[in-house]
């Protein structure tokens, strides 16, 4: 498993982040993640990489890996990531969270549409505070979906978009297809 965060740990982080601590307040994220998981799991391989992704460093930092996932809530990580998915032809299992709703689904370049594709958007008029549990059940749905993938069983969310509305506790989908013009995944 490789971490790659340039951040480091706010008081805003646990609120919705069990990883961190108090203790950990300033510390690095990618770090502080990697020995969490090594004390949970021994047998684990983690490599943490406090760096803040960019068009600089993306595609070395997700070099050979089986899959790449999008935790970031970051638009702009979230691009970097599509275009490593893509050049790589691996899969991408992207999570979004804001207020009370999440989403969640699997861009796979060259076998379903990816980031560009989909179009996906948060909401500009959206309330800045985050329900704490979403971020916990996005991640669970997530890990589930990546297990999946580096287990054998192919991408469940492939083509659709997983979307949780924790006003209405409720799940729905959305079907989203490739763009045959999209410059992504034409590249």
């Amino acid at each position: 498993m490789r971490l790659v965060d340039g951040s480091r740990v706010s008081l805003a982080d646990l609120n919705h982040q069990v990883l961190f601590r108090e203790r950990d307040l300033g510390k690095p994220k990618a770090a502080i993640a990697e020995r969490r998981l090594k004390e949970i799991n021994p047998f684990v391989t983690v490599e943490s990489y406090g760096k803040v992704l960019s068009q600089h460093n993306v595609f070395r930092l997700t070099a050979n890996c089986h899959a790449l996932i999008d935790a970031s809530n970051n638009a702009g990580a979230g691009a970097l990531l599509n275009l490593a998915a893509a050049k790589q032809r691996i899969p991408l299992v992207h999570a979004r969270v804001w207020a009370m709703t999440g989403l969640l689904t699997t861009f796979w370049p060259g076998r379903g549409p990816c980031l560009v594709c989909a179009c996906l958007e948060t909401p500009s008029n959206h309330h800045p505070a985050l329900l704490s549990p979403l971020p916990g059940i996005m991640g669970a749905l997530q890990a589930l979906e990546a297990l999946r993938l580096l287990g054998g069983l192919g991408p469940a969310l492939l083509g659709r978009v997983l979307i949780f509305k924790g006003d209405q506790f409720n799940f729905t989908e959305k079907i989203i297809r490739s763009n045959p013009q999209c410059p992504v995944c034409a590249a």
